[in-house]
């Protein structure tokens, strides 16, 4: 039983570990994403709009 919870919660552990790491890739790609559209000389307010229409 207590081997059974051990495994559980390393599993859960690891997935914490992940998605955290997944998160903090997003936010540097969303950085970067914002950035680049900063130097193309789009307004930081237009890329919310496109990139929502994009995923759609």
């Amino acid at each position: 039983m207590t081997d059974e919870k051990k495994n559980k919660y390393n599993i859960y552990n690891l997935f914490k570990k992940w998605s955290l790491l997944f998160f903090l890739g997003i936010i540097f790609y969303a950085f970067g994403f914002i950035v680049s559209f900063k130097i193309s000389g789009y307004k930081t307010t237009e890329v919310p709009g496109l990139f929502l229409s994009q995923n759609e």
